[in-house]
């Protein structure tokens, strides 16, 4: 079985997560938070991600920043250290499908349009 790479959607925003035949594990979020951006003065949408690449749970990520749509989030966050370093490694392993260009809904739920 191929790893997936994707989005997926969660209650205040999207995650992008890593899949194999065992586990889906995110890596990266992009979700409404309480953060505040100055040069902005807007609330917004908080980027963060994990160093590593591997989730050792969402309180050891690193805020990337506050930004003002999620889209401009995803860019941010698939640049990240941690999350090139994971596709990288998962990219060694062997096939990797990357299917960014839609965000999959949580289990249960139907897709919005």
């Amino acid at each position: 079985m191929a790893t997936r790479i994707f989005w997926r959607a969660t209650k205040r925003g999207v995650r992008l997560v890593v899949r194999d035949q065992h586990f889906e594990t995110a890596i990266a979020s992009v979700e409404i938070g309480f953060g505040f951006d100055f040069e902005s003065g807007t609330r917004g949408f908080e980027v963060s991600a994990s160093p590593s690449g591997f989730s050792h749970g969402h309180e050891s990520w690193t805020r990337l920043g506050t930004v003002s749509n999620l889209e401009t989030g995803k860019q941010i966050a698939l640049a990240a250290k941690g999350v090139v370093r994971r596709i990288g490694i998962e990219s060694e392993r062997g096939e990797v499908v990357m299917q960014l260009d839609r965000t999959i809904p949580l289990p249960g739920r139907k897709a919005v349009a």
